[in-house]
């Protein structure tokens, strides 16, 4: 464990991706705070004293943070970033806004199903001057621009099962679950994480995700009517 951390570590740092970092932070944060909680739950008395501590030491640096970034002038740092090169490439995110614009307009001549599979072929690359825009950097523009309408609602209610199953399921994978679920979604920014076409990492992170899923136990284990079908079951085994 303590080596598959250090690679992860390793390669987060090498990857030199603001996405990368963002879901990171955000992901770690879900894990720790579930872990906290399962703690808790499983201690015979809640340590009140020492979450409470936990909170206010958040809160204290918090408090510091922003003191500091006032009275260092830090609004005037903020003022040169965005007049600089590299707030133009983040509020594009990365010129990603260029490909997005051309999406939009293909789907704008077929938004019922969409250009097709061949969306964004290598003419449609050489036409952009983007050759290696092999999709449109983000999963909702990329599904209009390739289905259409059909495409786009056809996806929202498996990310909603998705995120329904995370809520169900016991406390010791939510963490886990939860965390994966929202690299995908902070993925669909710019990446298309939700494709099943291909294999690449973000296939990799959605069967893991659907794995948790299915080795966790659900909440609703303890309610008479599962019980009995599992009885049931049983009988007939």
């Amino acid at each position: 464990n303590n080596l598959a951390r250090v690679m992860a570590i390793t390669a987060l740092i090498l990857a030199q991706s603001k996405t990368a970092w963002f879901s990171a932070v955000v992901s770690f944060s879900i894990v720790l705070y579930y872990q906290h909680k399962l703690k808790l739950q499983h201690s015979a008395k809640p340590n009140k004293v020492a979450s409470l501590g936990l909170i206010t030491f958040v809160i204290l640096l918090v408090v510091v943070i922003v003191s500091i970034f006032v009275l260092s002038g830090f609004s005037n740092h903020i003022d040169q970033f965005l007049n600089s090169n590299e707030a133009s490439q983040l509020t594009s995110l990365t010129g990603r806004d260029v490909i997005w614009e051309f999406a939009l307009a293909e789907w704008a001549k077929y938004p019922i199903f969409g250009y097709g599979p061949e969306f964004l072929n290598l003419s449609q690359r050489l036409s952009i001057d983007m050759v290696n825009a092999t999709h449109a950097h983000n999963q909702f523009v990329d599904l209009l621009a390739r289905s259409g309408l059909v495409g786009l609602l056809s996806i929202l209610p498996y990310i909603a099962l998705l995120c329904l199953f995370a809520s169900k399921i016991d406390l010791a994978h939510k963490g886990l679950a939860l965390s994966s679920l929202v690299v995908i979604l902070i993925g669909c920014v710019s990446e298309v994480p939700l494709s099943l076409y291909g294999y690449g990492v973000e296939l990799l992170t959605q069967m893991s995700l659907l794995a948790i899923l299915l080795s966790a136990q659900p909440k609703v284990l303890d309610k008479p009517a599962y019980k009995t079908r599992q009885q049931m079951h049983g009988i007939n085994t």
